[in-house]
């Protein structure tokens, strides 16, 4: 068997763990282990000198988008608090659309007793969350705000209507916001290494080659890409994922992947979303599914020609 090159070898092992790792974030209690996982890329990185330690202090400083990550952690350590619990429909579409879609969803976890309505209002605040700029992670690091993807959060949250409900006020969970601040802790160095292994550049290249490759239909098919990566990752580790990766994207034009990136990896983490607030799947399977096939549409008529 040829053995690989180095660099090869490098990204298919540093890129094979990013993403079980991103994935793995998901899961409940993933801030108390998730760092012996970044140890163990961190080892991997620095054997293959993919990872310089005379650098590391100039790297951190300087290939790690910390605006972008401030923003991430006031929308992460604020939604984990469930200061804000929605459940009625317009309070949960408010939530989201002001505060962020990790609050709203956290506060129907906390508010509403009944798992059906639950995933309705979960479906609602994914949908809310592309009313505005800074209501979901890939927002925060991507851009791509319009009148066209505002008016789309509008109608992928009528999706999830449910009549009824009381919104309430409650004080923070102080003990959630640090296992929250500690998992992002661990997301952002995780992508950090990952570009530390050329796995945003690499998939930088393929994605100029969309264009050309698939044309008319790039579009589409990276939005569809994209909310399957968002129904699998962590929402904030896979938007930093995705910045760093249109840094990267040099010789695209226009923002077809901006807005695909965006709406997909949104639309894509409802599906987590239901599974962490043990909303009714039976419920809010169908639901996510239609907004999936309404945000993939709406992408294919926005830009292709």
């Amino acid at each position: 068997m040829t053995e690989l090159y180095p660099a090869a070898r490098v990204l298919l092992v540093m890129g094979g763990l990013g993403v079980v790792g991103l994935g793995l974030a998901n899961a409940r209690g993933a801030w108390a282990w998730l760092g012996l996982w970044v140890l163990l890329a961190t080892g991997f990185a620095w054997k293959q000198e993919a990872l310089a330690w005379r650098v590391v202090g100039e790297s951190l400083r300087f290939d790690i988008a910390w605006p972008v990550v401030g923003l991430l952690a006031v929308w992460a350590l604020f939604g984990a608090s469930g200061v804000v619990r929605p459940a009625s429909f317009l309070g949960v579409v408010a939530a989201s659309a002001l505060f962020g879609s990790m609050g709203a969803w956290v506060g129907v976890a906390l508010a509403e007793p009944d798992d059906g309505r639950r995933a309705r209002l979960v479906v609602a605040a994914t949908g809310a969350a592309l009313l505005t700029p800074w209501a979901s992670p890939a927002s925060l690091s991507l851009g791509g705000a319009s009148l066209g993807v505002t008016a789309l959060g509008a109608l992928l949250a009528l999706v999830g209507f449910a009549s009824g409900g009381r919104n309430t006020v409650a004080a923070p969970r102080w003990g959630e916001v640090a296992r929250a601040g500690l998992l992002l802790t661990w997301l952002v160095l995780l992508v950090w290494l990952l570009r530390q292994g050329g796995v945003p550049d690499f998939i930088a290249t393929g994605l100029e080659a969309l264009p050309p490759r698939l044309p008319g239909h790039s579009t589409l098919w990276l939005g569809t890409v994209a909310t399957i990566v968002g129904s699998l990752l962590h929402p904030a580790g896979a938007a930093l994922l995705a910045g760093v990766v249109l840094e990267h994207a040099t010789q695209l034009r226009g923002e077809w992947a901006q807005e695909a990136l965006r709406v997909g990896l949104t639309v894509g983490a409802g599906l987590p979303a239901l599974l962490l607030t043990r909303a009714r799947i039976t419920v809010g399977l169908p639901l996510w599914v239609l907004q999936v096939l309404l945000a993939l549409a709406y992408l294919a008529w926005r830009h292709t020609p």
